[in-house]
């Protein structure tokens, strides 16, 4: 009994001693450009940062606005944007290690330390789904809206939020500038690119097909 309390009080000991470790590291393992803009963890700037991530992945509701036939695809194109852009996010953040900036200076989050998030820095998880929304969003809003007085401050709102998150996830000590640029690269990537091939290829190809849904049934479509 006495040594499995050891055991533990040890297990714990190490614990602290690792967290207090890599609360600071040295600063010149992180490259000149990245370390003009390394500052410690800001906690007010991170919550707003995620507050603005939420918002934004609200922002393509507004493309809602289009005629009501065309509903049904939007909400499926952005559900497949979405699922590119998470999947993207998890792959990056669990095979690519680097310490975030806050670890090269005192106050690190102990929470995060003690879950490993600490090390998930690139790239920008927040930067990748608020681009890729504001990306959907652009070209969703043009295409089904393309007369809309709504377009400018649609368009100026959708990306305000984008490159403000951003900004926030690199003053919040929680990112590098080069995380968020790649995640802000990525993200308005998936956001363009999965709505256009929807239209280039997907759609013709689900027009051609002989395979018919209707609201009361489906129907065969046969030529000769």
């Amino acid at each position: 009994m006495k040594k499995i309390i050891f055991a533990v009080v040890l297990c714990v000991i190490s614990v602290g001693l690792f967290a207090q470790g890599y609360t600071i590291r040295d600063k010149n393992e992180v490259n000149e450009f990245d370390r003009v803009f390394m500052t410690q963890y800001n906690k007010p700037m991170d919550y707003i940062s995620t507050a603005l991530e939420i918002t934004s992945l609200a922002m393509p509701l507004i493309c809602f606005m289009a005629p009501g036939e065309d509903h049904l695809e939007i909400g499926i194109q952005y559900a497949e944007t979405m699922a590119v852009a998470v999947g993207l996010r998890f792959l990056f953040k669990g095979t690519v290690e680097r310490a975030r900036p806050y670890m090269y200076f005192e106050g690190a989050p102990e929470k995060e330390i003690a879950n490993g998030d600490w090390n998930k820095s690139f790239m920008s998880g927040h930067s990748i789904l608020t681009f890729a929304s504001a990306g959907f969003t652009t070209f969703t809003f043009l295409r089904y809206c393309p007369d809309s007085e709504w377009t400018v401050p649609v368009l100026c709102t959708t990306w305000g939020i984008a490159v403000t998150t951003g900004i926030l996830r690199v003053t919040s000590g929680n990112h590098y500038v080069t995380d968020v640029l790649a995640g802000a690269a990525t993200g308005t990537a998936v956001g363009f690119l999965i709505p256009l091939l929807n239209t280039l290829w997907f759609e013709p190809a689900l027009k051609n097909t002989p395979v018919e849904v209707l609201p009361n049934g489906v129907a065969v479509k046969l030529k000769w």
